[in-house]
């Protein structure tokens, strides 16, 4: 791979830094305790120089390493704990709580998924129904853009305004004293940049044009409320009230 991770500073880095800064030895990097990360997976890698390659250094994962594996199985909501039974009072006083803040959530959303359109959130608010988010002991209202973008990818032809790429969200394990929603769960939100791909729009690591992680301690309920446009807010009101929220 032609980039990579540095955990120490969590900076992305280039073989060519790489091998200035770190030097080229595959022994210098211990895969328990590796020096960098993988952009897409965020698995250890070391830095290699082979001759095939015309000198060229570049990063490659250690062995028996499954980079595609964090696409097919990526984690959603294995760290929340469902209510056992489901309290239909809980469900509906927090759906109640989400559509009394959805222009918060909405405009977070929007810093997270460039050019997100109302028809993108009206659809995650749907799966979330779909999923049982309401349905968690440790839910937070505040947590619901970061997991509103884990429940779909964002296609190009997907939303009012044309992008040129793909975002698809994952969570990846994180290091040590790196946290994201729930402290009890170490990991990192990543966002991937994926080329738009073909019309079945199949996601592979290869189209990955490069990959951040996603301030997750940023509160979506402070400041002031959001000036949305008028037209904007009717609608997203409008298709609230049809898939069943209170407004």
């Amino acid at each position: 791979m032609t980039s990579a991770i540095h955990i120490e500073s969590w900076r992305t880095i280039d073989p060519l830094q790489a091998g200035k800064e770190y030097g080229n030895d595959r022994t210098r990097s211990d895969r328990h305790k590796p020096v960098f990360l993988c952009p897409i997976c965020l698995t250890g890698m070391h830095l290699v120089r082979p001759a095939a390659l015309n000198n060229t250094p570049h990063f490659s994962h250690f062995d028996h390493a499954n980079c595609e594996a964090v696409f097919r199985n990526r984690m959603r909501y294995q760290h929340l704990q469902p209510v056992d039974p489901v309290d239909a009072r809980i469900v509906r006083q927090r759906r109640t709580e989400f559509a009394s803040v959805w222009p918060f959530i909405f405009q977070r959303m929007r810093a997270i998924v460039p050019l997100l359109s109302y028809y993108e959130f009206i659809d995650c608010a749907k799966q979330a129904d779909q999923i049982g988010i309401w349905q968690y002991r440790n839910f937070d209202v505040r947590q619901l853009p970061c997991n509103f973008v884990l429940i779909k990818d964002f296609h190009p032809d997907d939303g009012l305004s044309p992008r040129n790429e793909h975002f698809r969200f994952w969570v990846a394990p994180g290091r040590e004293g790196r946290y994201w929603m729930w402290p009890q769960t170490p990991g990192v939100l990543v966002r991937g940049h994926f080329r738009p791909g073909t019309l079945n729009r199949p996601v592979r690591s290869k189209d990955l044009l490069l990959s951040d992680l996603i301030d997750t301690t940023i509160d979506p309920l402070t400041g002031h409320r959001p000036q949305l446009s008028k037209n904007l807010t009717l609608a997203i009101e409008r298709r609230l009230r049809e898939i069943g929220y209170e407004l």
